[in-house]
């Protein structure tokens, strides 16, 4: 479908799934950046793999993100030396205000807990953590 759709700004998210149906979701990449509000999802039947579904109302409207100075964060230095960090990339999120935040994305886990892992992102303007979040 992505393919297809001739969608080549885009990068996989996450799958979830159902009784029924996998949910696949890609948000927009631009310069670098992953644009989590510029979401496509896609709904594959698990019976027979058709496209039952997609939304891509959020794609669309292409985000236009205007990024400020960012602050050159190191997770090395960022967590406690208890903290392995995964993965790290730039992501642009919004807050509660609709405002755009570019930020740090970080998926850690604790060396001493190898099975619970985290979501962490941090704003790459001021450094302040924004979310934390469990990931199963």
């Amino acid at each position: 479908f992505i393919k297809n759709s001739q969608l080549t700004d885009v990068t996989f998210i996450e799958a979830r799934e159902n009784h029924k149906a996998w949910h696949f979701v890609y948000s927009r990449v631009q310069d670098g950046l992953i644009i989590y509000p510029d979401t496509l999802q896609i709904k594959v039947a698990k019976d027979n793999a058709q496209i039952v579904g997609a939304n891509l109302s959020e794609y669309i409207k292409k985000e236009q993100v205007k990024v400020k100075d960012l602050l050159d964060l190191n997770a090395e230095t960022f967590f406690a030396d208890y903290v392995v960090v995964e993965e790290e990339r730039l992501v642009v999120v919004e807050n509660s205000g609709y405002d755009l935040i570019t930020c740090y994305e970080w998926i850690v886990r604790k060396v001493d807990d190898g099975v619970q892992t985290y979501k962490i992102l941090v704003d790459a303007t001021n450094s302040r953590v924004i979310e934390i979040d469990v990931l199963q």
